[in-house]
């Protein structure tokens, strides 16, 4: 048995990308229901970026649900919406 990552999956090309729906009290935050970033091609490269893309989308949702509360800091918001283009 392999190692399984939550959110990361095989494209049909044999990619590698991590793929997460976006709460709905951040969607209108966020501009999107669902993000996915490529992680790599290879299984290898994949687990090296993993941890990485999902620290990012941890941090995003943290400043969009602040957001939120506060309506404060749009260039947190900005960079949330950079990475997740």
């Amino acid at each position: 048995m392999g190692l399984v990552l939550k959110y990361a999956q095989r494209t049909k090309k044999g990619a590698w990308r991590y793929r997460r729906r976006v709460p709905d009290d951040l969607r209108p935050i966020l501009g999107k229901a669902e993000i996915t970033k490529v992680l790599e091609d290879s299984e290898k490269e994949a687990l090296k970026a993993y941890p990485s893309v999902h620290q990012a989308w941890y941090s995003c949702g943290a400043r969009g649900r602040h957001e939120r509360r506060t309506l404060q800091s749009h260039q947190d918001i900005c960079t949330c919406r950079r990475f997740l283009a």
